[in-house]
């Protein structure tokens, strides 16, 4: 069991890298960068449709999001292109040359301000 769970965790690092490798791509279609920049950044939300600080449970809809967003992308190019993209990501992984989205980063901690100043506005006004 702790084997298999380990190569689900590899192969989740391999798929995440690979999504960016293809958003990366500037030959890359942009409805498929806008799908898993959308993607991305939900994952990466405080805001979801599940919490993400109840333990567990606040996780499931990323890890249920997340083959359908890899099987669209798959629809959306050839099986030899994302075989490349995968092979790319083992590479990046392997030399530890780990992919950083800044932006993404950007993203959440500025919507956690954005809440943070709604809660405060809220306690002066009362």
């Amino acid at each position: 069991m702790r084997t298999w769970l380990l190569n689900q965790l590899d192969q989740l690092k391999i798929n995440v890298t690979t999504l960016w490798l293809i958003f990366l791509d500037s030959k890359s279609w942009l409805g498929k960068k806008l799908l898993i920049f959308s993607f991305l950044c939900y994952a990466l939300s405080p805001i979801d449709l599940i919490p993400d600080f109840i333990p567990i449970v606040g996780l499931l809809d990323e890890i249920a999001l997340f083959p359908i967003v890899i099987w669209l992308i798959r629809t959306f190019i050839s099986k030899s292109l994302f075989t490349s993209y995968q092979i790319k990501a083992t590479t990046y992984l392997e030399t530890n040359k780990l992919p950083i989205m800044r932006i993404g980063g950007y993203i959440v901690v500025m919507s956690w301000v954005a809440i943070g100043l709604v809660f405060l506005a809220n306690s002066v006004e009362r």
